[in-house]
């Protein structure tokens, strides 16, 4: 059974050559080397083209984001919430917000925060003359949000672990398992394309056709591994999964106070 919850291995790429009958030439320090540097290449396409982190972070990290003036705001994607603060108003570095919470949609990644969960989140009254508002102050980079971050899909709408720690704070997280299947499938599979493609390759005439040892003899088709459609469902993979930028164009909107 493959670990979902790391890149592929080694092992994994020589897996995936088993099926179209690929063995590797060449001593295996050489091989190991080899496959690590496609492995490398491959994984900072797949960064590049879809943006998204597949692998959560393995400790709480702080990133900023603009006020919006609302009860809402888009982050990147996370699988644990640590924590929220407002920065530059009534305190220097600044004050936690409390009562923020995953925005929950099913089937999808969180990626996005709110505050006052209820009929009317904009605002709620804590006593019966000082209304608070529970909303992300406007501004510019002054919301810091603690979260491992990382792409993951919560089961159901529910949350899947929550603890309060001795200062009264709440950290939400969800039962990561690991990336999508397809995404661990599609990068296993290009980097044995690429690999194996190697393999069949002889810089004296290009693509090994065929070869004889004695009285037997191995012959491939002259598209090599291509043939198989891994390129293809690797670059679906790669569209299925390429973030919009949907986000970066909300948050250019006028906050609303």
């Amino acid at each position: 059974m493959p670990d979902y919850t790391n890149w592929p291995l080694e092992a994994d790429v020589l897996n995936s050559l088993t099926g179209p009958g690929i063995t590797l030439r060449g001593n295996s320090g050489y091989q190991t080397l080899r496959i690590a540097q496609i492995t490398a290449e491959v994984l900072g396409d797949v960064n590049k083209q879809t943006t998204r982190q597949f692998i959560p972070d393995s400790v709480p990290i702080t990133k900023f984001y603009d006020g919006t003036g609302t009860a809402s705001i888009e982050v990147d994607e996370y699988v644990e919430l640590d924590g929220v603060a407002a920065i530059g108003l009534n305190a220097d570095p600044g004050y936690p917000l409390a009562n923020v919470i995953p925005y929950f949609e099913t089937g999808k990644p969180w990626r996005r925060i709110i505050r006052g969960q209820g009929g009317l989140p904009a605002f709620q009254v804590a006593a019966v003359y000082q209304p608070v508002p529970t909303i992300f102050p406007a501004g510019r980079q002054n919301i810091a949000v603690t979260a491992r971050w990382g792409y993951g899909i919560p089961v159901g709408n529910e949350v899947t672990n929550e603890v309060t720690g001795d200062d009264g704070s709440i950290t939400i997280s969800m039962a990561w398992s690991g990336m999508p299947v397809d995404v661990w499938g599609a990068v296993c599979n290009e980097i044995a394309r690429k690999v194996g493609n190697e393999a069949i390759f002889d810089s004296n005439g290009g693509l090994v056709v065929s070869w004889s040892e004695g009285d037997e003899k191995t012959q491939y088709a002259a598209g090599g591994l291509n043939s198989l459609g891994w390129n293809k469902t690797y670059l679906k993979m790669i569209e299925d999964y390429r973030r919009r930028a949907g986000r970066k164009i909300r948050q250019l909107r006028v906050p609303m106070m």
